[in-house]
């Protein structure tokens, strides 16, 4: 019973942590690329993707810098670096699917498959980079 809350727990810290990351990340890069910052905010307000494929690429690197980390501070933090960090790569996949159905027509389908499979592939091995228990 015992894993199954650390199962839970690493879930939800690897969640809040992954949007903490790609929050900051995407500040850092839009610092440092203001073309992107900008684009960022135009599709953010207006559903409108002005992205170069520079951009997308980017965009993709941010997230999978923040998977592998948020499932490396999940599996780290309970000791789980097996279990947690796919639960957490899945719940991220099950919110983000519908959010990618919505928008299939504004990026290409290499972007949505990416980004998709990522999700719980990098969570695997973000976890494995955490000692356990």
């Amino acid at each position: 019973m015992v894993r199954f809350f650390r199962v839970i727990a690493g879930a939800v810290i690897e969640f809040i942590s992954w949007f903490a990351l790609v929050t900051l990340f995407g500040i850092a890069a839009g610092l440092a690329w203001p073309a992107l910052a900008e684009a960022n905010r135009a599709f953010n307000a207006t559903q409108t993707a002005d992205f170069d494929q520079q951009m997308l690429i980017a965009r993709l690197g941010l997230a999978a810098a923040a998977s592998i980390v948020a499932a490396w501070i999940a599996g780290l933090t309970v000791r789980d670096n097996r279990i947690a960090p796919i639960v957490g790569g899945l719940a991220l996949l099950a919110l983000f699917v519908p959010v990618h159905l919505g928008i299939w027509d504004k990026f290409p389908l290499w972007y949505h498959v990416t980004f998709l499979t990522s999700l719980p592939v990098l969570a695997f091995i973000g976890g494995r980079l955490a000692p356990s228990a």
